[in-house]
C-alpha cells in the first residue's frame, strides 16, 4: 500500500531534494509558504517550505526500491520511530495541498484567530504581561498591536510567539 513518507533533508535542500527524487521517478509533495524577507531596506516574497528540512515521498515500500533514496544527495534520513519508518496518513497531506491557494502555497496567516482589536497578552519580551489590541498579522510571522503605555497608544510589533489570547 502506497503511503506518504516523511524525509528529514539537508539544510535548504528541499527544493533540489524534490527535483531529484521527482527524476527517480517517485511523487513527492512539499507544502511551501510564501514568506517576507528584508536585506538592505529591501523586501522580497520568496517561497519556502512550511516544514523546513521536510520533505513528503509517496511509496510503497513493500513494491518500491525506495532504499536507495537513502544515499540521494540531500536526504539525511527517513523518519523512524523504534527503526520503523514512520508514515503520514494520506488524508493529511490531502488536506495540505487543499489549503494551497491558487499560486500553489499555503497561506499561514489564514491560521491566525485573532481579529482586529481582539485583546491579546504579551508573553515573552520586553512588553512580557502587558494587554493590547491586536492590529494586524504581517508576512513574517509578527504581529502588530498597540500597547497603552504613559497614556499613550504605543504600534508595536512582536514575533507571534509571544502572544497569546486572553480568555
Amino acid at each position: 500500500m502506497r503511503k506518504w513518507y516523511p524525509i528529514f533533508t539537508q539544510i535548504n535542500k528541499e527544493f533540489f531534494l524534490k527535483n531529484e527524487i521527482e527524476r527517480l521517478g517517485f511523487e513527492t509533495y512539499l507544502p511551501i509558504t510564501k514568506k517576507n524577507i528584508r536585506h538592505a531596506r529591501k523586501t522580497t516574497n520568496v517561497l519556502k517550505p512550511l516544514f523546513p528540512r521536510y520533505l513528503f515521498v509517496f511509496i510503497d515500500k513493500e513494491i518500491d526500491n525506495w532504499f536507495f533514496l537513502n544515499t540521494t544527495q540531500g536526504v539525511e534520513y527517513f523518519l523512524k520511530n523504534n527503526n520503523r519508518i514512520l508514515s503520514v496518513e494520506n488524508d493529511i497531506i490531502t488536506n495540505l495541498k487543499n489549503l494551497e491557494k491558487q499560486k500553489g502555497y499555503i497561506d499561514i496567516s489564514d491560521f491566525f484567530k485573532f481579529k482586529k482589536g481582539d485583546i491579546i497578552k504579551v508573553k515573552e519580551g520586553p512588553f512580557k504581561g502587558f494587554f493590547g489590541k491586536f492590529s494586524k498579522y504581517t508576512n513574517n510571522k509578527k504581529f502588530n498591536l498597540f500597547i497603552s503605555l504613559f497614556n499613550r497608544e504605543l504600534n508595536i510589533t512582536l514575533p507571534g510567539s509571544f502572544f497569546e489570547p486572553v480568555i
